[in-house]
């Protein structure tokens, strides 16, 4: 007679074998729990392992007896597997990107500067978050349409991604606001930084906007853990209004320009 318990223990050993290499790939990327994300992510899909044992015990067992013809059922395991993965990381893509940008959404830059956030206090480390935003993005969107504006929006974010290091989070945090976490960084570099990226996105080429001649700047404020707030919501509204102080500089010293010329 058939015995079961081979099949029970290899379908476990590759479901914990399978889901924990994989949950330590995604927890070594985004610095969280090997256990949280396993449970999070992988602890629910049980089930197919239990649909894939099923079939694969079917299948050895009438190979045993003969019945080759099983032989090419075992592609549908396999496309099982392959459905489940892909799936999985559809619901993970919309869950945490932005569909217009690409980058990370409010959603995922809430979870990872949370996850930043416990790994500087708990080793006494400095956590910049950087708020950004467009300046005259509404005058792109009045002049040129919503089409050239989001394509603004697409132009800024890439060079956005391109600018950051490995391990820093930019994400589009609503609108025409980015807002970047920046692990391991005080505030002299976090500025620094802040004027590179000024700089990466000024040099993005506005002719293909004809009727929209202004260069685009960003106005960006900046807070520093543990000096501006000991939480992320301190954090967002010291930086936040930075931000907005930044751009009412910029907009008075524009009107000056202009009142001088």
């Amino acid at each position: 007679p058939p015995q079961l318990e081979p099949f029970v223990a290899a379908a476990t050993v590759v479901f914990f074998i399978n889901s924990g290499l994989v949950a330590a790939a995604i927890a070594l990327s985004t610095r969280a729990s090997i256990f949280q994300v396993w449970f999070d992510s992988f602890f629910s899909s049980w089930p197919s392992y239990v649909i894939g044992v099923g079939l694969a015990a079917a299948l050895s067992i009438g190979i045993e007896r003969g019945s080759y013809w099983l032989l090419p059922l075992l592609a549908a395991p396999l496309a099982l597997v392959h459905r489940n993965f892909m799936d999985y990381l559809g619901r993970m893509s919309d869950a945490i990107t932005d569909p217009l940008t690409g980058l990370p959404n409010q959603r995922y830059l809430v979870e990872h500067a949370t996850r930043e956030l416990a790994r500087a206090r708990r080793n006494g480390r400095k956590l910049a978050v950087v708020v950004m935003d467009l300046d005259g993005f509404k005058s792109i969107n009045d002049v040129e349409g919503h089409a050239a504006g989001d394509a603004v929006l697409r132009a800024v974010a890439e060079r956005l991604r391109h600018s950051i290091r490995a391990h820093d989070v930019c994400a589009r945090y609503g609108g025409d606001e980015f807002l970047l976490v920046l692990a391991d960084c005080g505030l002299e570099e976090a500025q620094w930084r802040t004027e590179e990226l000024r700089s990466v996105v000024s040099a993005i080429d506005v002719n293909r906007w004809p009727r929209e001649k202004t260069p685009l700047t960003i106005s960006a404020g900046t807070a520093v853990f543990p000096d501006d707030g000991d939480s992320l919501e301190r954090l967002f509204v010291a930086a936040d209004g930075r931000m907005y102080d930044c751009k009412y500089r910029q907009r008075t010293a524009a009107f000056h320009d202009v009142k001088r010329s």
